[in-house]
């Protein structure tokens, strides 16, 4: 897991501008200057307004039964709170279900309402211009200036603040509805007579404006403000199942917190609850039972109304300056062999052929508001007698696809599935301030094997419970829909016997054993059954999220807006069937992995620049830790996620590290030896053995043990980016009398210096009498003499000996001639404690750590000195942070997780063989 915040520029401290335009005088829209757009009906569905479909029910519904514009309209504005984010990105029914959103999706939700009962309705967009007071309360936050770089940040076009002072007002785009109804009849409070449809609606019918997004919030003082006495103690957290610590172990870090501020009431405030501390404390309700007469705000300039979303996007850049609708974009690239490239290798093609690795690569994109109430899947499926990968949205295919098999054949490469897959997504972030600006992209890449199922994880502010039960009611659905048999002779999975009573480690089968269609085999039942449980774990854990950052907000008076959530959920391809439990499919390896969560900010609500980073630094545990605590709830089996893998590896022996680089701190040594690192000497044992070679000029070093096949690992204490790529690498040195780099130096220094005694002694023009073999086996006749020898000896050893025999990088690398300094390494015995930390975790931390410009970035890690061991897994975690060297303000923060299989991720895995949870 990722957790990112990036900011739009320094909005923070950017001088307020002045504008010398007068207000404009408010109007209900029929005297605002207008340009109209109408490609897409007025009264009908779009992709975002959508009021028909079985899951509209309550929207469509609710609208029959409120019964009037002004009800609607009333309902939408008093009982929806306002999230601050860009363009489309929920659509009316997850809006409707949800209950917030901001001004395009409450716009599309409304709209979606009054069309349902046959009303037109349409989007305006314009300049609004409202008093830096109202702004402020409507975001929730107590800071004028804070409240418009929070709309600069979110991607809120054209802001433009006024003078300050009372008077001060913040003008910005904005989006609200209008309604063509019969006007005169009670302001929309009446019967809708006459109809107001059609090409030529009657005269009495008006445009008017209703806006549902804008509102006030009741604001108090409560003057509770834990934040500023107590902070979250991670040693104790970290520590809580050493610890047996029944107030912290098997606890969401926000709950532990929650905890902590109560009993911090219950001192300081006696009779008060979490409920008490928030500044702001609901909607201020209207209930005029008319339409409003004007909108509740200037409107500065012309507008522009517009159908739909697509409408608006389509007179992007020229009308509009920024599109509406957000893309989600995925690439799967198959490859013959492992390619860890961070983006696709085949940059839009369908074929990449790179250093011998072969790569195919399909994709597509969709819009984010058709996956706030639909999943996006990948996998394998069997399409006209033809194996092929390929991803659906809401059971649709989308995109393109790859085929597998003989048929797709290249360069010797057969296309098959257990073949390294790599999927790369990105969605669509928070845009530019300005139409010059770069608009920002979330992106993730994850690699994973053909035949696994993956995922595509989207949300934000968007995200809530709605969507949650809407997957497990489609799940439940499935379950009941495709019988799932097993049988006892099955002779299990992952060599464990099948446990036909549970089903743990049996192979599922569709319909009948007898039958012989595997589960695994039909494409329909993995969509429902798997791609079901991949995406209730998803929307579970996207809206636990969205509540925990919004509840830590409330207690911190913080305010952390969402530029996006995104990630993956898979599963490997062998599926199990865990019977009589709610969610019957429980494939192994199951694996949360939300590498895109990005925010643009943790800020406190009453200061203009005030950054928290101990806000931002909880909100990754508590994102964290939802990873395994989403696998547990849904599964009944333990998961390991980075946080839970801390406090394992702790309740196993290992200490807890932070290791760091600034420019005042250096903690890396101490890292070194509490991961096993000696330093500036081989490990005890070995004996130092350095050669100097009589020809040419390399002076291997070498060390001898009384034991053949003793090793150990080195590693350059200190590197930085102008470190030559060979000092860097961590190499193992494997002693052996006969063979490696000390037994074929030894050999040739033997044989250099034996012949080279014989030539001090006048013996160069002479022969020997039999046949003289060098150490690979070269023979030299008797003709040879023995200056010829040790010419073709000295050859032998720079042009076979050392690149054919020792390797020439490795030799290289051990060449004291070529810079090699004992003294500069740390060392290692091989093999390794099944529980050490891997010496390429130890190398990737060292250059994290002095890669960095320490005058702009420095990196810390957080890592247990041994893995997280257990009898059946395995688990190399740490948390990574970055801060920024001119302020000390953390910009990001990566969960990872590394499992012995090599798969890294950071996320939360299943191991289907440990205890199941009671």
């Amino acid at each position: 897991m990722d957790t990112t915040r990036t900011h739009q520029g320094n909005t923070m401290i950017r001088q307020l501008l002045r504008t010398s335009a007068a207000l404009a005088a408010a109007a209900i829209g029929l005297s605002a200057p207008m340009i109209a757009h109408a490609t897409d009906s007025n009264i009908g569905e779009t992709s975002e307004v959508q009021f028909s479909s079985t899951d509209a029910a309550d929207l469509r519904n609710k609208a029959s039964a409120l019964a009037s514009p002004v009800a609607v309209f009333e309902y939408m504005r008093n009982n929806y709170d306002y999230s601050l984010y860009h363009g489309a990105r929920s659509g009316s029914v997850n809006t409707f279900l949800g209950g917030r959103g901001n001004d395009v999706d409450l716009a599309a939700t409304l709209i979606a309402m009054l069309r349902s009962q046959g009303i037109p309705a349409r989007y305006v967009v314009g300049t609004v211009r409202v008093p830096a007071t109202q702004v402020a309360n409507w975001l929730q936050v107590e800071d004028s200036s804070l409240a418009k770089s929070l709309l600069i940040d979110q991607g809120v076009q054209n802001v433009v603040s006024s003078t300050s002072g009372s008077t001060a007002t913040i003008d910005f785009e904005h989006v609200w509805v209008e309604a063509l109804i019969p006007y005169g009849q009670y302001r929309g409070a009446g019967a809708q007579s006459p109809s107001c449809t059609g090409t030529t609606p009657p005269a009495t019918c008006h445009w008017v404006p209703m806006d549902p997004s804008f509102k006030q919030y009741k604001q108090v003082s409560s003057g509770l403000d834990p934040y500023t006495t107590l902070s979250f103690d991670y040693t104790s957290y970290y520590n809580a199942l050493k610890n047996n610590d029944s107030a912290r172990r098997d606890k969401n870090p926000l709950e532990i917190y929650q905890e902590q501020v109560l009993n911090w009431l219950g001192t300081n405030a006696p009779g008060k609850t979490l409920d008490d501390i928030p500044d702001f404390q609901g909607i201020v309700a209207e209930t005029d039972g008319l339409l409003p007469a004007s909108l509740p705000y200037a409107v500065v300039g012309s507008t522009r109304s517009y159908n739909s979303v697509a409408d608006h996007d389509a007179v992007v850049p020229t009308t509009e300056p920024k599109n509406w609708g957000k893309l989600v974009k995925f690439t799967m690239a198959l490859s013959s062999a492992p390619t860890n490239s961070p983006t696709s290798p085949c940059s839009g093609a369908s074929l990449s052929i790179q250093n011998g690795i072969v790569t195919l690569c399909a994709g597509g994109s969709v819009l984010l508001t058709d996956l706030a109430t639909q999943r996006l899947t990948m996998t394998l499926e069997i399409i006209n007698g033809q194996t092929q990968l390929v991803a659906r949205k809401g059971g649709t295919q989308v995109g393109g696809s790859i085929t597998l098999g003989s048929s797709s054949s290249i360069n010797g490469w057969t296309p098959s599935k257990g073949d390294p897959l790599a999927i790369y997504v990105s969605l669509d972030g928070v845009p530019a301030a300005t139409t010059s600006g770069v608009d920002q992209v979330i992106s993730a890449n994850y690699n994973g094997v053909a035949g696994g199922y993956y995922l595509v994880a989207t949300g934000g502010e968007t995200s809530n419970w709605s969507q949650v039960h809407r997957a497990a009611q489609q799940l439940l659905a499935a379950n009941q829909q495709y019988s799932v048999v097993l049988t006892p002779g099955n002779p299990g999975m992952n060599g464990q016997a099948c446990d036909p009573s549970t089903g743990l480690n049996c192979v599922p089968y569709v319909g009948s054993v007898a039958a012989g269609n595997e589960l695994v085999n039909n494409s329909a039942a993995m969509d429902s059954l798997t791609g079901g449980l991949l995406y209730v774990a998803a929307t579970q854990y996207y809206a636990k999220l969205k509540d925990d950052f919004g509840a830590i907000d409330q207690i911190n008076k913080v305010k952390t807006p969402i530029a996006g959530f995104l990630g993956v959920v898979s599963s490997t391809y062998q599926p199990e069937y865990i019977n009589g439990t709610a969610f019957a499919i429980l494939p192994s390896g199951l694996l949360i992995d939300m590498k895109g969560i990005t925010i643009t900010g943790t800020w406190r609500i009453n200061a203009p620049s005030t950054v928290s980073n101990s806000q931002f630094n909880l909100a990754g545990h508590i994102t964290s830790s939802l990873e395994h605590e989403t696998w547990q709830e849904l599964t009944g089996y333990d998961a390991i996620s980075t946080v839970r893998g801390i406090q394992m590896a702790l309740a196993n022996g290992a200490t807890l590290l932070d290791l760091k680089k600034n420019q005042s701190t250096d903690t890396m040594a101490s890292g070194y030896s509490a991961f096993g690192f000696t330093s500036g000497a081989a490990p005890s044992g070995f004996t130092y053995n350095p050669f100097t070679m009589p020809f040419g000029s390399t002076q291997p070093a070498s060390w001898t043990n009384a034991t053949s096949g003793a090793a150990f690992d080195l590693l350059l204490t200190q590197d930085s980016t102008a470190t030559s790529a060979l000092r860097q690498s961590r190499v193992n040195y494997v002693y052996a009398p006969s063979s490696g780099l000390y037994g074929w130096v030894n050999c040739v220094y033997t044989q250099a210096n034996q012949l080279q005694g014989y030539i001090n002694q006048g013996y160069a023009n002479s022969n020997f009498t039999s046949t003289y073999s060098l150490c690979d086996g070269t023979a030299y006749s008797t003709s040879y003499t023995i200056s010829q020898i040790y010419a073709g000896l000295q050859s032998n050893y720079t042009n076979t000996v050392i690149p054919t025999y020792i390797g020439q990088n490795y030799f290289n690398f051990f060449d004291r001639a070529q810079g090699f300094v004992p003294a500069s390494y740390m060392y290692r015995t091989t093999p390794i404690a099944s529980n050490a930390q891997f010496t390429s975790m130890v190398q990737k931390i060292r250059d994290n750590l002095y890669f960095q410009d320490l005058t702009k970035n420095w990196v810390e890690y957080v890592i247990p000195s041994q893995q997280s061991v257990g009898s059946n897994f395995k688990f190399a975690v740490d948390i990574r942070n970055v801060f920024d060297a001119p302020t000390g303000n953390q910009t990001s923060a990566t969960f990872e997780i590394l499992n012995d299989t090599g798969i890294a991720a950071g996320g939360g895995f299943v191991n289907p063989w440990l205890t199941v949870r009671k």
